[in-house]
């Protein structure tokens, strides 16, 4: 079977995906508004998957990190498009078994380091959609903020409760319900008895 080249024209406000022969002819062709990358790049995913592609050609607006040494290499940097600042679209689109299922899930990650630590893992593993989603949810889980402890308080003098008890049922009496507690002290503890009428008057 001869080879098959991908190519993809990521525009601004549209993005043209095409799979073509060496002699040039246009085998399947395919354009799509530019939204978010979580929108965008699964659909160009899915347009080329399956496709048996050699190799893939991308332009890209940009400005886009050229130099292969750099750690951003493939990264989209300062766009116009603010939800394209940072995006490892080489990560996402170049080879090693990634679907529009893996992009959502990389996709899922805030910051562009983490996405593009957990892009390596994938390509370097060849993770399955669920190893992807688990290792995603695993770098979220470690990155989550400690639960807030619910404040506590130790208070051993009673008394405090027993005014409150008090003062609910003066605030109760004062509003025409006859509300009466009576009280039995021990050793071990104070029982109340509350008297609260279903009806007023």
């Amino acid at each position: 079977m001869p080879p098959i080249f991908g190519a993809l024209e990521a525009g601004g406000t549209k993005m043209v995906c095409a799979a073509a022969t060496a002699q040039g002819q246009i085998l399947d062709r395919l354009t799509i508004p530019t939204r978010t990358p979580q929108e965008t790049i699964p659909e160009l995913l899915a347009f080329f998957r399956d496709k048996g592609l050699s190799a893939l050609g991308v332009g890209s607006f940009g400005p886009l990190e050229l130099d292969p040494r750099s750690p951003d290499y493939g990264v989209i940097q300062a766009a116009p498009k603010a939800s394209w600042r940072g995006c490892p679209i080489l990560a996402l689109l170049r080879d090693g078994g990634a679907t529009e299922r893996h992009a959502r899930a990389l996709l899922r990650l805030p910051d562009l380091e983490r996405q593009l630590e957990a892009a390596r893992q994938l390509t370097a593993d060849r993770l399955t959609v669920a190893q992807t989603e688990a290792l995603v949810d695993s770098i979220l889980l470690a990155a989550a903020p400690p639960p807030r402890r619910q404040p506590t308080f130790i208070i051993k003098d009673v008394r405090l409760f027993l005014n409150t008890i008090t003062r609910s049922l003066d605030i109760m009496r004062s509003a025409g319900v006859d509300a009466q507690c009576k009280r039995q002290d021990s050793e071990e503890e104070i029982l109340l008895t509350i008297h609260i009428p279903r009806r007023t008057g």
